[in-house]
């Protein structure tokens, strides 16, 4: 899912605090129950695939050979019999209580490397997953994503190994706060694809639960070098967040302090950084320091994406 404007950063801190566009997300069931705040999510609503230029890729032939195994050749494979999708499906459930599938559905949303993927699949295998990824990506574009998750997950049922596919699952499960499950897919989607662009994603889920020690050790792995100045920033809220987790209020307000922090920019994680940083000001008490990064972020954010002006306002100092 491509990251979208809208996406609630991660950052910790008074969780019951959320941006205005945020009301509809309903609380977890596991780990942590209460809602982040704007400050403590990285960005995870973005319609699955994004703008990637690159196309979906499967697990086949990817996984690491062992000493001494010998990866077949493709004549030694199986072929796939097209006739056996169908019980596969009804294996993983019921195919009646998959969620219906509007019948004016108009796949080309889905970008063109992903239609080309799916395309190349047997026609009712590729059509079904073309369909019911679409209509995943319209629901939680629509804010609905339990219905966004329900169709991700009828995906699923039938086309495991296809990356973009465990990618949507596992983005709509964090939307849903599904943290086990958002986990699992994005690690699959990880193994399969060799990409960490979901970590701050996967440190997140490890917060919510309850385990901000592993988001930390997240925060400090060697991959969080390969991603760009957007995924970095994420990084810092998340880990942020997990160090407020800890109580540790100043430690969580040294970690957003870098040099992105007084960046002209006005993309929308700048705003989301600073609103991170005047959230853990205003957590460890420093209030007037608080309201003066709430007003930096309100003078950023054009598309009102946080409730920053309304929380300097709120602050009396």
């Amino acid at each position: 899912m491509a990251y979208n404007n809208d996406r609630r950063p991660g950052g910790g801190g008074e969780r019951g605090r959320n941006p205005r566009s945020n009301d509809d997300r309903r609380g977890g069931s596991q780990g942590r129950s209460d809602r982040p705040s704007f400050g403590d999510r990285p960005r995870s609503d973005r319609p699955a695939f994004g703008d990637r230029d690159r196309g979906p890729r499967r697990d086949d032939d990817r996984r690491p050979q062992r000493d001494g195994e010998r990866r077949p050749f493709s004549s030694d494979r199986p072929r796939r019999d097209d006739s056996l999708e169908e019980p596969r499906a009804k294996r993983s459930g019921d195919p009646e209580k998959l969620p219906a599938v509007p019948e004016d559905i108009d796949v080309s949303v889905l970008p063109k490397p992903v239609l080309a993927e799916l395309r190349s699949l047997s026609p009712g295998l590729g059509n079904f997953l073309m369909e019911h990824l679409t209509c995943a990506v319209n629901a939680m574009e629509a804010g609905d994503f339990e219905l966004g998750l329900a169709h991700a997950r009828a995906a699923r049922s039938r086309g495991a190994r296809i990356a973009v596919v465990r990618e949507t699952c596992g983005l709509a499960a964090y939307r849903c706060e599904e943290w086990a499950e958002a986990l699992s897919e994005l690690r699959t989607f990880a193994r399969i694809t060799g990409s960490s662009e979901h970590l701050p994603i996967l440190a997140d889920c490890e917060r919510g639960l309850g385990r901000p020690e592993r988001a930390l050790s997240l925060a400090r792995s060697q991959e969080v070098g390969r991603l760009g100045v957007e995924g970095r920033v994420e990084m810092r809220i998340v880990a942020s967040g997990a160090r407020r987790d800890l109580g540790q209020l100043e430690a969580a307000i040294a970690t957003l302090e870098c040099k992105e922090l007084s960046s002209k920019s006005t993309e929308p994680w700048s705003a989301r950084l600073r609103y991170a940083y005047a959230d853990a000001l205003l957590a460890a008490g420093r209030k007037a320091e608080a309201r003066d990064w709430f007003v930096k972020t309100a003078l950023i954010d054009a598309d009102d994406l946080t409730d920053a002006a309304d929380r300097a306002v709120a602050i009396e100092v």
